[in-house]
């Protein structure tokens, strides 16, 4: 008895969010408030533009949030050859130092 397995397969996953009020709910407040077609349309342009503008400012607090990352990224990597340069020179003089006492012990210097 052998299981075969099937060849991976893509799979396309599409998803539609709706935001806002439904037609139900402006009809509904149109009989209730009395208000024409026109009422309606504006209210909800209004609330159209309202959403819109909370997600334009909720983007320029995550683009703000972004670049306060990205600088204190920028200024702990510009420290980075620094570290590198004072660690190769300590390695090379601890080897200087070690290679020196080791011709000394030698007695071959």
């Amino acid at each position: 008895f052998q299981l075969k397995q099937a060849p991976p397969q893509a799979v396309a996953l599409t998803v539609q969010l709706r935001t806002g009020h439904s037609d139900k709910y402006y009809k509904e407040l149109a009989e209730k408030e009395n208000m024409n077609a026109l009422e309606i349309m504006s209210l909800r342009l209004d609330e159209d533009l309202t959403a819109v503008i909370s997600e334009a400012d909720y983007m320029k607090g995550r683009e703000v949030d972004f670049h306060a990352v990205s600088e204190g990224i920028n200024s702990d990597s510009s420290w980075w050859p620094v570290f590198q340069i004072v660690t190769l020179l300590v390695t090379g003089v601890c080897q200087v130092r070690y290679l020196k006492n080791f011709f000394k012990s030698k007695k071959l210097v």
